[in-house]
């Protein structure tokens, strides 16, 4: 593993890290940080999350008055380098899987990545805010995995298309998670209104399982935590609230 600059590595049960360097040698870590390894600095030692779902997870907020930057939450940025973590978290026109090129209807990867929009308006999420607090909370640094993609489906996150690697949601997340040592602290999900119709509530609960039971069994954690948002249900004047 090549170490980066502002990496997060998620820490053992013990509270410290087996950090792999260049030379075959193993440094271990405390929880905390920032520390220098492998020519790489600002290293931290604490949890890494997942950020996957649809858009809310993505970011939709108005980029006003946004979480500022902590020092202490890092993320693993959609270009696959690791930074502070700010606002916006996700910049999927940056990724290297093919998987949100496709979902926006590109039918090749870009030949350079997007660049950034300096007029974005909209992307502010729960990422950064999560990971303030939690540092709050805990005094454990946090490591962010941005994967999540708007208007994407239960069906577009089937694990079945793990093999598909970056061409699949799934597959794409799997991925970055093992580019980083391949164990995180847990998956935050928010995601559903592109399943909310007859068909596919129906099947949400059994993809859901399975989608869990799926990152369980690859990641090697059987009691992975994975926290799903829930919002509230509300009915217009057209629709009957039962």
């Amino acid at each position: 593993m090549t170490i980066q600059n502002f990496q997060v590595f998620q820490r053992d049960a013990d509270d410290r890290a087996r950090v792999p360097l260049a030379s075959g040698d193993i440094k271990e870590l405390p929880v905390g940080g920032p520390y220098e390894a492998g020519g790489a600095s600002e290293i931290l030692v604490g949890d890494l999350w997942v950020l996957a779902g649809q858009s809310n997870m993505e970011g939709v907020g108005d980029l006003i008055d946004v979480e500022p930057p902590s020092p202490f939450v890092h993320s693993y940025q959609s270009r696959e380098e690791w930074a502070v973590a700010e606002e916006p978290l996700h910049w999927l026109g940056e990724s290297p899987r093919f998987v949100h090129h496709r979902l926006w209807g590109r039918e090749a990867m870009p030949d350079q990545p997007d660049p950034r929009d300096p007029h974005r308006n909209k992307g502010a999420g729960l990422g950064l805010a999560f990971g303030k607090a939690y540092h709050a909370l805990t005094g454990v640094p946090v490591g962010l995995i941005p994967s999540a993609h708007g208007g994407t489906s239960m069906e577009q996150w089937s694990p079945q298309l793990r093999g598909e690697g970056g061409n699949s949601l799934y597959g794409a997340t799997y991925e970055r998670v093992q580019g980083v040592g391949g164990k995180v602290k847990g998956i935050l999900w928010y995601q559903g209104e592109s399943d909310a119709y007859p068909g596919g509530v129906a099947l949400y609960h059994e993809r859901m399982t399975a989608l869990v039971n799926a990152f369980r069994a690859d990641f090697g954690q059987s009691d992975l935590p994975f926290y799903l948002v829930q919002i509230g249900c509300f009915a217009t004047e057209s629709t009957s609230d039962g």
